[in-house]
């Protein structure tokens, strides 16, 4: 038999959007951003993004803002920090 699965990739451009494309299909959905991204991370079914103006954003798949985060500097990248050992612990490096 044919496996067949879904899958979705999360393209941010230099206008400062975020398109999703679903089983090789661009959706409808779009996020605007306020300034320009300065990184991406996908934490299980939610988008964080560093923007220019200090702050992270956490996004749904469907486009929904879920918060904000400011932070007082200038972000300059983003990582994930996965703990498997101690309850499933995950975190984000900014």
């Amino acid at each position: 038999g044919s496996l067949s699965g879904e899958y979705r990739i999360i393209v941010a451009c230099r206008d400062a959007t975020i398109y999703t494309i679903k089983n090789g299909k661009l959706t409808g959905r779009m996020i605007e951003l306020e300034t320009q991204l300065v990184d991406m991370r996908l934490v299980e079914k939610d988008i964080l993004v560093a923007t220019m103006d200090q702050c992270i954003h956490c996004y749904s798949f469907k486009g929904k803002k879920n918060y904000s985060i400011y932070v007082p500097a200038a972000i300059t990248n983003l990582a994930l920090m996965k703990l498997a050992k101690t309850r499933n612990f995950s975190g984000l490096l900014v």
